[in-house]
């Protein structure tokens, strides 16, 4: 499921001025992803807003402009592709002078992973049964026969980019689950 947020930016000394700025900018990205076939039901639009830089206790007066405004359109489809084909088309919207910016993250679109409960089974089946094999060769190595289970830990699901090692910002269209689990055996 791609999720996309973009936030319009405005600044500027006047908050009706701001505020009708940012108001512009949302209608121009709904307008934007309206076009690139999005429904009502993948557009999530935030309320605008908008900041009073003077009425903060540190730097107050020292902004050159005072009040300083955000506006965020949140995509949140199942389709991939397009959203990555959204980011990537939006110079019309730089062009017409709406100030596009990352919110909580990486610029560009984030990724997350949906249908997870349907898929740890069979990363739990695969993972028991990886740990069986590795046991046995680990017995043969040892001159022994391997017995019963002893104990088993579930451990943990990690998931992460793809191509990379650890932590997934979000910006990987192709996720990597990995299973750690814990398995003891009896050696005979």
């Amino acid at each position: 499921v791609g999720v996309r947020a973009r936030a319009s930016r405005r600044a500027g000394n006047e908050f009706g001025a701001v505020q009708k700025a940012l108001s512009g900018d949302r209608d121009r990205v709904v307008a934007f992803l309206k076009e690139r076939k999005f429904g009502d039901d993948e557009i999530e639009i935030r309320p605008l807003e908008v900041q009073d830089l003077y009425a903060r206790e540190y730097g107050g007066s020292n902004q050159p402009l005072r009040f300083q405004g955000t506006g965020r359109v949140i995509v949140k489809s199942a389709r991939p592709k397009e959203v990555a084909a959204a980011a990537l088309a939006v110079d019309p919207l730089i062009q017409a002078g709406v100030q596009l910016g990352a919110n909580d993250g990486p610029a560009g679109p984030r990724y997350q992973l949906r249908g997870f409960n349907e898929g740890k089974s069979p990363l739990l089946a695969e993972a028991t049964a990886n740990a069986r094999e590795q046991a046995q060769k680990f017995a043969a190595q040892a001159g022994a026969t391997l017995g019963k289970l002893r104990s088993a830990n579930q451990g943990v699901i990690q998931i992460g980019a793809a191509g990379g090692e650890g932590f997934d910002d979000g910006s990987a269209r192709i996720k990597r689950l990995r299973v750690v689990s814990t398995f003891s055996y009896v050696l005979d």
